[in-house]
């Protein structure tokens, strides 16, 4: 009897274990492919220049929500500190462009939001790192 329990109480330690470990797994598969998303949507945000709109940096922003919110729910699966430190990066990334008038112009727009824009981009590449996603390539020059 005594045996029995024992090798029951071991095979749900090892199920629960592996169902851990492919939640985690799962996270970061998920995690990967939305960061892909992420890098495509910030370089285009990245993008906003002199003669670009308050609107097209808003659109730009918004178009980061989707990669960012399934970022943020593999990441919130990941539990780590680099994980928790991109959350807190993309929630102040997006509350400043929130919080721009109007009648900024986007050089005041570009310097208020540069270093947010870096966090965020240096969050999500820990992060991507710890989940073993792939580098993104090299950009290629001219």
């Amino acid at each position: 009897m005594r045996t029995g329990i024992v090798i029951a109480t071991s095979i749900v330690a090892l199920t629960t274990s592996l169902v851990a470990h492919a939640d985690e797994k799962k996270a970061d598969q998920k995690f990967c492919a939305a960061a892909v998303e992420f890098r495509s949507d910030v370089a285009e945000l990245k993008a906003i220049g002199p003669h670009s709109t308050v609107a097209e940096l808003r659109a730009a922003t918004d178009r980061l929500d989707k990669p960012v919110s399934d970022m943020q729910k593999a990441a919130d699966k990941m539990k780590t500190p680099a994980a928790k430190q991109f959350t807190e990066a993309m929630k102040v990334l997006k509350q400043d462009v929130n919080n721009i008038p109007d009648d900024a112009t986007l050089e005041q727009v570009r310097s208020k939001i540069h270093a947010d824009i870096q966090n965020a981009q240096s969050a999500g590449q820990q992060v991507a790192t710890e989940a073993g996603c792939p580098s993104p390539p090299a950009p290629q020059r001219p």
